[in-house]
């Protein structure tokens, strides 16, 4: 009868060695096969969508309003145009805070000399609370008392003021620089990110028209262009047929934001409200220019 040999120590351990490191062999053949399909899947698949992201991460895309449509009667004589006007913009960049706003208007003031008569006393008064504090407290030396004591808080104070102080102890208390950048501030506060505003959008000087392009790179979120407003040609005749169209400070209507905001349009756009300029706004408002910015 033929004998079996028994296996050494050695040779058994050998085997052992053998089939692991053929195991492992193994996983990392097909750990190198899932990954090499995993890179085939990120560059070929997944690779457009990928450079998207990158690119949407270096570029923003930002809609620049355009002129209206005129309006023509039957027989080709023009009873609405536009004329063209130098106008300074502003377009809040992704992350923008407030104060980085006022630090901005700020600058602007001394480049741009703005119509007061459209400021409102909640305007003066907000910019009062942020720059003159100090006087407020000694206009009001009840609540300042309180305040200091912890009887109300800074928000109370805030309501007192709105309560108590009046349009004619404002006037007097801020200088005209002080309005000056109030009434930019109000107009470039209302922008969302990315989405144009018209700062100063008719009577903009050829001096300041000039210097702010001169010192565009030191005003971050400034551009100069045209703007348009609307021309009527026989004056007041028809102008209850025509209809009117929104400010660039009033874009969208209170009444009407709801409405053409369901259809796209942005807070800032300036639209047909009544009449004719409502009733074909889907042909009169244009189509917005792209451009594209890097943001490096």
């Amino acid at each position: 009868m033929r004998r079996v040999r028994k296996k050494s120590s050695e040779e058994i351990k050998y085997q052992l060695f053998k089939s692991r490191a053929n195991t492992l062999v193994f996983i990392v053949f097909i750990s190198f096969i899932i990954l090499i399909l995993r890179l085939g899947q990120l560059q070929v698949i997944q690779g457009e969508s990928y450079h998207e992201r990158v690119e949407n991460a270096q570029y923003v895309k930002i809609n620049q309003n355009v002129p209206r449509g005129e309006i023509y009667d039957r027989n080709g004589n023009v009873l609405v145009k536009n004329k063209s006007e130098r106008a300074i913009f502003f377009t809040r960049h992704r992350n923008m805070s407030n104060s980085e706003i006022m630090e901005l208007a700020n600058k602007l003031s001394n480049y741009l000399e703005m119509d007061e008569e459209n400021l409102t006393l909640r305007d003066k008064q907000d910019y009062a609370l942020n720059n003159y504090f100090d006087e407020l407290l000694k206009e009001m030396p009840n609540e300042a008392t309180l305040l200091d004591d912890g009887n109300i808080s800074r928000n109370d104070f805030n309501e007192a003021v709105y309560e108590n102080i009046s349009n004619e102890y404002l006037d007097s208390l801020l200088t005209e620089e002080d309005k000056n950048i109030i009434s930019i501030y109000t107009r470039m506060i209302v922008a969302t990110e990315l989405d144009p505003v018209t700062i100063k959008g008719s009577n903009v000087t050829e001096k300041e028209f000039a210097t702010i392009n001169e010192d565009l790179d030191k005003l971050e979120g400034i551009t100069t262009g045209m703007d348009w407003k609307r021309e009527y040609p026989y004056g007041s005749t028809l102008r209850t047929i025509l209809g009117d169209v929104s400010s660039p400070k009033e874009g969208l209507p209170k009444e009407l934001s709801d409405y053409y905001k369901s259809l796209g349009y942005s807070q800032n756009d300036r639209v047909g409200k009544s009449y004719l300029e409502f009733q074909y706004e889907d042909i009169l408002r244009g189509e917005k220019e792209e451009v594209k910015y890097s943001t490096d």
